[in-house]
């Protein structure tokens, strides 16, 4: 039967064994058959002679495990191993990719003028070496199969450790204890989110059946989607750009369709079955196009405007809220009813990001000459990034994908569209809204000094905050590489560490294009 196989496989497969390869197989096969017909020929001949049978049946089960071990090894030579050579150019990019990085960001200090602090500042010093240390311990869990299937709980372990040591410094300080609290509450939070879920398996478990839990799961997101519209209605300026103020109220607007779609859907609400496909087919379709000319308009705007985000404080600000408020709508429709609540935690966690970045250099005055961004903040921004991942109930394996997110809106299949639907709701937490909202670790680190000069600070940072995110990523993907090229040959190659390898190209590439993207509509 597996000759047969193997026969059969080599004739329909493009990519099947090679003819050296079959030939080898076919010899030993070959053998073993004529073994076999001479131990029966023999054991009917001296079938009387009972003490000479069991010999030259242990020949005939040694041919044959000859064969089948001869199959499993090139069985596994073909289909549970990467082609080294081409993992070696992989490496071999990736690790340039780092070096140029790297080289990226001296560059930016050298040609603007700014550095980042060396030992004169304990802290600032401490944080960077404590960045470094964070980001090699979760590149080199990679190297573990078991750390791989536990990566969720790594990364929010790690953005605790952050967390506290962010904690023990205000209270030295004896400045912003809130938001250090806050950070940690949120990070235990996640923490269980992660053990228990917002994901798959929360809207859908047992306790939705009990009544209180059915009211509480269709109320808590409705409440958490009209609390992120009161503060994108109180970030609108009087002053601010018109477009922008467009744009928000779009958003406010989207949200105000989201939560008529999920009351038409609700089993709490007894609604006409015209009204349910109405809510069910073009709510979801109407808020897409409110998305889409919302990000026409700023990219349009960003073409033909007055460019003038770098020269103030709320600029910056609302250009990021604005984009930040354009995808939001979008991302949340897609992610269900634990959007606005996953959304809800990155704002709380990156406003105490921001805030403890702040606790760090408020002596400093943004003095120009010296780099205010630490390292570790971009690294907390990561990590929670990661970690809004496996909240939203994903994981690095092809069934942690919600397929159902991409056909919210629509019930015919469309690879393009399809694609982009679901790639929105596996990233859009963890990459999307985290690469356009990075500037926020800058936008409160405002120099008091001429415009020209202020660009020029301003520009260093983003460019700096933007490559270091890079480089992160690139180093964790730079280490997946690594683990996929010692292991191709395990047995669950395919099982954990191939998905795992595709989800971290794929992120990384998106990532690239976002953080081009983000450059283009930030930078003038």
């Amino acid at each position: 039967m597996v000759k047969r196989y193997i026969d059969a496989y080599s004739a329909s497969s493009v990519i099947g064994f090679s003819s050296e390869d079959i030939l080898h197989i076919t010899d030993i096969y070959a053998q073993a058959e004529e073994s076999w017909s001479n131990t029966i020929k023999n054991w009917l001949l001296d079938k009387n002679e009972s003490c000479d049978t069991i010999l030259p049946f242990k020949s005939q089960i040694d041919a044959y495990s000859n064969f089948l071990a001869s199959v499993a090894e090139l069985a596994r030579s073909k289909w549970t191993e990467f082609d080294l050579k081409m993992m070696g150019v992989g490496l071999g990019i990736m690790l340039i990719t780092l070096v140029i990085q790297f080289l990226g960001i001296k560059r930016i200090n050298r040609t603007c003028g700014v550095y980042f602090p060396f030992p004169g500042d304990s802290w600032t010093s401490f944080g960077l070496i404590l960045s470094i240390f964070i980001v090699m311990i979760r590149a080199c869990s990679f190297l573990s199969n078991s750390y791989i299937l536990e990566e969720g709980k790594v990364a929010v372990f790690l953005l605790a450790t952050t967390g506290i040591l962010k904690f023990r410094n205000s209270i030295l300080k004896n400045k912003m204890l809130l938001e250090a609290v806050v950070f940690l509450l949120l990070v235990f939070v996640l923490r269980l989110t992660i053990e228990i879920g917002l994901s798959k398996q929360a809207f859908s478990s047992g306790l939705t059946t009990i009544p209180i839990w059915m009211y509480i799961a269709e109320i808590v997101p409705v409440l958490a989607l009209v609390l992120l519209a009161y503060l994108l209605y109180w970030s609108i300026d009087d002053r601010g750009c018109w477009l922008q103020k467009f744009v928000i109220s779009g958003t406010i607007l989207s949200y105000a369709l989201i939560a008529v779609h999920w009351t038409v859907e609700s089993k709490l609400v007894s609604t006409s079955l015209m009204l349910q496909g109405f809510g069910k087919g073009f709510i979801p379709r109407i808020i897409y196009a409110i998305g889409i000319g919302q990000l026409l308009m700023l990219a349009l705007g960003r073409l033909f405007g007055k460019e003038r985000a770098l020269d103030s404080r709320k600029g910056l600000i609302l250009k990021v809220v604005a984009m930040l408020s354009s995808w939001s709508s979008t991302v949340i429709m897609i992610s269900g009813k634990q959007g606005p609540l996953v959304a809800l935690a990155s704002i709380i966690g990156g406003w105490c990001i921001m805030r403890l970045e702040n606790l760090e250099h408020e002596s400093k005055k943004g003095s120009i000459g010296t780099l205010s961004l630490s390292p570790l903040s971009v690294s907390q921004w990561s990590l929670l990034a990661v970690s809004l991942f496996f909240c939203t109930g994903h994981w690095c394996a092809f069934d942690g994908l919600r397929y159902g997110a991409a056909f919210v809106g629509f019930e015919d299949f469309i690879l393009v569209r399809q694609a982009i639907l679901l790639t929105i709701d596996t990233f859009g937490f963890s990459l999307l809204l985290p690469i356009f909202g990075l500037p926020f670790l800058v936008a409160r680190q405002y120099p008091s000094v001429q415009s020209n000069q202020r660009k020029r600070f301003i520009f260093a940072q983003l460019s700096q905050a933007y490559l270091i995110y890079g480089l992160i990523t690139a180093t964790t993907v730079t280490f997946t590489v690594i683990c996929v090229t010692i292991q191709r040959r395990h047995l669950m190659v395919w099982g954990l560490f191939a998905p795992k390898f595709v989800f971290d190209v794929v992120g990384l590439l998106l990532s690239d294009c976002l953080i081009l993207l983000s450059s283009v509509y930030y930078f003038s």
